[in-house]
């Protein structure tokens, strides 16, 4: 039977085999465990070995493939319609734009800001325009300092070769990274991995022509570049590797104008008193997980009026929202700090 090359559905099927391999499973088990998007282990056999044409309909089997690679990467969530633009967002593309530009080693994007800002829900925007190139992972504290945790972690996102010597898992990473050209690797809680981390990714911008996103907290970024002599000079390394300036704009949350995007994105009508509720919230907000409690807010706020009112149709007031702020908002440590 003819085998089928296909510039999409190939490379993914790749990166799913590195997996298996990572995973020690057999195809039956394989295919079970994804089975949302690999029907069968007949399926997955024929994906294998590139006979899957004229079984398989070649849109809904990338369509099956790139919600596999969004599964595997935590981003499931992410739907393309409920995604808000946001000014943080429309940034943070300026800046990746200029990154995927770069023709030095310059290569490494920095973007630091707190929880809530948005820079994970970025982060999935980018990959899902292109599964087979762009790689996100959300690093664990349980890898800070550790050098071959993070290279295995990474090379299992990659879809690279796993090494059980940790000598040669960097070796092993690099020339999977030379031998798929254009990767781009999105960092979140970058400050996760420690002075390591900053080691590791100079050392892959160093030898390969990857592009990098390191997404961090700006206070755990700083504790980890000032902790000593060391970490300021391997943090030096990486800022000349760096797109400059590094954006570090939202450092302390969010303004009033994402306030007032997310706020239309999320169906309300730009009006003054808009302008006027985001401002009053930004304060309150940059304190309080930033967009992520304005999300909850605004859900609280469709409940709460779908209880209240009895026209169906009616959806929630700037008011309502703003009560299921000052709500969210209320704990302990709020008080603590408007007292």
């Amino acid at each position: 039977m003819t085998t089928t090359e296909h510039p999409i559905i190939t490379p993914l099927v790749q990166r799913f085999v590195e997996l298996q391999k990572t995973l020690g499973l057999g195809n039956t088990a394989f295919a079970a465990r994804y089975k949302k998007f690999i029907p069968s282990e007949r399926a997955w056999d024929r994906l294998k070995d590139g006979t899957w044409a004229g079984h398989h309909k070649e849109d809904k089997l990338i369509k099956a493939l790139q919600d596999m690679v969004l599964y595997i990467e935590a981003a499931q969530s992410f739907s393309k319609d409920e995604f808000i633009l946001t000014p943080f967002a429309v940034r943070m593309n300026a800046h990746f734009e200029r990154l995927l530009g770069s023709t030095k080693d310059r290569r490494c994007l920095i973007c630091l800001a707190p929880e809530g800002v948005g820079k994970s829900w970025w982060a999935s925007s980018v990959v899902v325009k292109d599964t087979t190139r762009r790689f996100y992972i959300r690093l664990s504290h349980t890898w800070r300092e550790k050098s071959f945790h993070l290279a295995k972690g990474i090379a299992e996102r990659l879809g690279a070769p796993i090494e059980k010597n940790p000598s040669k898992q960097m070796e092993s990473l690099i020339a999977y990274i030379r031998s798929h050209p254009n990767l781009v690797l999105i960092i979140d809680e970058g400050h996760n991995g420690g002075v390591a981390l900053l080691r590791l990714i100079k050392d892959l911008i160093d030898e390969t022509d990857i592009r990098i996103v390191y997404l961090a907290f700006p206070t755990e970024f700083d504790q980890v570049r000032n902790s000593n002599l060391g970490s300021m000079a391997e943090a030096r390394q990486i800022f000349r590797r760096c797109i400059r300036p590094i954006f570090d704009d939202y450092r302390d949350g969010i303004a009033a104008k994402d306030i007032q995007s997310f706020l239309v994105g999320s169906g309300f009508p730009l009006t003054a008193e808009v302008r006027t509720v985001a401002a009053t919230l930004a304060p309150k907000l940059s304190r309080n997980q930033n967009l992520s409690t304005l999300a909850d807010a605004i859900d609280e706020a469709k409940c709460d009026a779908a209880d209240t009112s009895s026209d169906a149709d009616n959806g929630p007031t700037l008011q309502l929202v703003i009560q299921a702020v000052n709500a969210l908002c209320s704990t302990w440590s709020e008080r603590r700090v408007t007292a």
